[in-house]
């Protein structure tokens, strides 16, 4: 919606007034501007683009053949907000602190798309998955109509080989376990002869369970006969009955029983102050009784030049990089629960008390699960895919921002770099803790629970204020994560790469292309200050807490910490592709991912893939001095520090807690077992009001326990 030049215009929730272009939600109260049809008589007032979503108890879809549609239930607007809680804190990436927690520490410290929504239904009658080998070889076919039309033109022949998994689960409520039995039909595309096989299983990992006794494998067989399993940490290892020579293909079998661990949803002081989490960020874990099923299923590691991928999931980052795969799975929940998975239902079937839904999805890099009984759901449409929010009861109104946030953040990759391959995409409320704010994973993306209202100990309409004095605000935490996380649909999942090897590749990429979506959709401004809050400010705030230029091309064990690892991929890493988009021009820069995209989807690529791509498209020397440069070389502190942007929205930012409403006296206390003896938090805030500099605090203390921040 356009307002005439010259013009103001008003949230019709709130009454803010906009000079000139519209945002597409009121950065007061959420209200969102598109024109939409006028509610039917009895629904909420207004007309703004929240009456679009329908909000529906239970799994999405349509109803029954014969049935009457179901009513709309439009979601009133939401309450203005008072001023001092009108502003939301940007989180400077998904898996690391808040930006309001670290303007925190450094006191002490050195230093939504309209139409209609396209139909998925669940087939009522069984569809389990498939045992046989000639079935689990059928069941390809039906799995492939998880893809869209654009998906299959992306497809091409680039599947041949790919495993096929089978599986059957139970979800155990009570003792806190998913187990089953797993098949995978396994065809050896490496080219060389092998005796064993190599599986993840990351319940195992030591991020996980780190005493090593999460899960369990029993039962391993192949076609062959029984096989030899040696399961450490977080890698299974198969030894095979006989070798695989190159292009065959086995069948192996395996039981497992997986103990779901409870997390602490959240961010913690530990994890602020340079810390790493114990529960892999909660993708495999639960809180009370939403359940995170991330990873729950055995799988194939990837075989490279070196062989089979055998690293560890590393505390920090993600786990590895799987092959694209099909999958059949069947899994048993209570009846009351709500299941948010990767795949196309295609059948359910219940009994005493228990219901099993039976998904086929692929190709795709992992299939996840998200189960809860107090799940609602959202669905809207971008063109032929169906976009889901699935959200707890209690988190109604964000739950619909996010479906917005999310069918925007598509339909903008879509133009961009491609189309998204699958006719679904699920986005859903999670309680994922270690500071996480999102984790993606094929065709489902997870957002952590704490941005959706006040969970984990953190407030995020008090904390909020702090960022009140920053000019033009630091953009909108809830919207960012989200966009980063679809994009990862594009950035290491249809394309794969080395997570843990070469992180920069789809975690920087990833970071940048969320803020060329904040210019796509709400102009240059937009983007500028993500710019200044998500890359310039993050890096500024680690290299006051200590955190020295490092490469950026290393793998995540390079890292000492995640502020580190924060710092390098997610805020230098990105600002590498802000320096090669500025050089070669938005078109050329738009034109390589697209390349990219096409190219590698589907498949795996390197770094070198990628800046080939590039180099096609601008002036290769120069492109690969930025290379150089920014990934392989130490120049921060030309290229990023000198730049004084970052220190002035710190010291806006340290200015502004004067008059917060925080309770520094109670963040006093609850900071004292981290800093230097004597030292008081109220007169290192009087220093910095005085000086109007950050205050240098020699002798910080590690924190050896996890504590909730006091919002």
């Amino acid at each position: 919606m356009q307002s005439g030049f010259g013009q103001m215009e008003r949230c019709p929730a709130c009454g803010r007034e906009y000079p000139g272009q519209l945002p597409r939600v009121c950065m007061n109260c959420g209200w969102q501007f598109e024109a939409q049809p006028a509610p039917p008589s009895g629904s909420s007032p207004g007309g703004g683009g929240l009456n679009q979503y329908v909000a529906q108890p239970g799994p999405p879809g349509p109803p029954p053949v014969g049935a009457a549609p179901p009513l709309p239930y439009y979601v009133t607007p939401p309450p203005v907000i008072p001023a001092k809680q009108r502003r939301i804190p940007s989180l400077n990436n998904r898996k690391t602190r808040i930006v309001v927690a670290a303007a925190l520490v450094l006191l002490l410290v050195a230093g939504a798309a309209t139409g209609a929504v396209v139909a998925i239904s669940s087939i009522k009658h069984p569809s389990p998955a498939p045992t046989s080998e000639a079935a689990i070889r059928d069941s390809v076919a039906g799995a492939r109509g998880y893809l869209n039309g654009a998906g299959v033109q992306l497809l091409a022949d680039k599947d041949k080989g790919a495993p096929i998994y089978s599986a059957t689960a139970k979800l155990d409520v009570q003792a806190n376990t998913v187990s089953g039995t797993e098949r995978v039909l396994y065809t050896n595309n490496t080219g060389v002869t092998l005796p064993d096989l190599v599986f993840r299983v990351y319940a195992n990992s030591p991020p996980v369970s780190p005493n090593g006794n999460g899960a369990s494998v029993t039962g391993v067989s192949t076609g062959g006969g029984p096989a030899t399993a040696t399961l450490t940490g977080s890698l299974l290892r198969v030894s095979l009955p006989a070798p695989l020579a190159p292009g065959k293909t086995t069948l192996l079998t395996m039981t497992f029983g997986e103990a779901i661990p409870e997390v602490s949803g959240g961010i913690d002081v530990s994890q602020l102050m340079g810390g790493t989490t114990t529960s892999g960020y909660g993708v495999f874990g639960h809180s009370t009784d939403t359940y995170d099923l991330g990873f729950f299923l055995p799988t194939v590691a990837t075989y490279g030049p070196a062989g089979w991928e055998s690293r560890e999931a590393p505390a920090f980052g993600d786990i590895s990089d799987f092959d694209c795969a099909y999958y059949s799975v069947s899994l048993d929940v209570p009846e009351s629960y709500v299941v948010a998975a990767a795949g196309m239902p295609v059948g359910e079937s219940g009994s005493g008390g228990r219901k099993t839904y039976d998904f086929r999805g692929g190709p795709m890099r992992d299939f996840s699960v998200m189960a809860s009984p107090n799940y609602q759901t959202a669905s809207a449409s971008v063109g032929d895919t169906a976009v889901t929010s699935y959200f707890l009861k209690s988190a109604a109104d964000s739950g619909s921002k996010v479906l917005g946030f999310a069918s925007d953040a598509l339909n903008q990759y879509n133009k961009h770099f491609g189309p998204y391959p699958y006719k679904k995409f699920n986005v859903c409320e999670a309680p994922l803790g270690g500071g996480a704010g999102g984790m993606e994973l094929a065709g489902q993306v997870q957002i952590a629970q704490m941005l959706y209202s006040t969970a984990g100990g953190l407030n995020l309409g008090q904390a909020s204020s702090l960022l009140g004095s920053l000019a033009g605000g630091l953009g909108d935490m809830l919207e960012f994560t989200v966009a980063h996380e679809v994009c990862h649909q594009w950035w290491g999942l249809v394309v794969g790469s080395d997570s843990i090897g070469h992180p920069w590749q789809d975690e920087a990429l990833t970071n940048y292309s969320s803020v060329l979506y904040f210019g796509w959709q709400h102009g240059p401004d937009a983007a500028k200050q993500q710019v200044d809050a998500e890359l310039m400010l993050s890096y500024s705030t680690a290299k006051m807490m200590g955190t020295p230029d490092m490469i950026v091309d290393q793998p995540v064990y390079a890292f000492k910490d995640q502020n580190a690892y924060s710092a390098t991929v997610y805020s230098k890493g990105a600002l590498f592709f802000q320096a090669l988009e500025k050089n070669m021009g938005e078109q050329a820069f738009d034109k390589s991912l697209s390349e990219y995209y096409t190219q590698y989807s589907f498949l795996n690529a390197t770094p070198d893939d990628l800046m080939a791509v590039f180099e096609s498209n601008g002036n290769a020397a120069t492109i690969a001095a930025l290379d150089t440069r920014w990934l392989h070389e130490l120049h921060a502190s030309e290229d990023i520090a000198a730049t004084g942007t970052a220190n002035d929205l710190i010291n806006n930012l340290m200015k502004s807690l004067g008059d917060s409403g925080i309770d520094m006296n109670q963040l006093n206390d609850m900071m004292k077992q981290y800093l230097p003896q004597g030292t008081d938090l109220n007169d290192l805030l009087q220093q910095f009001m005085q000086n109007g500099s950050t205050p240098q605090v020699p002798g910080l203390q590690q924190p050896d326990q996890q504590q909730p921040l006091p919002f």
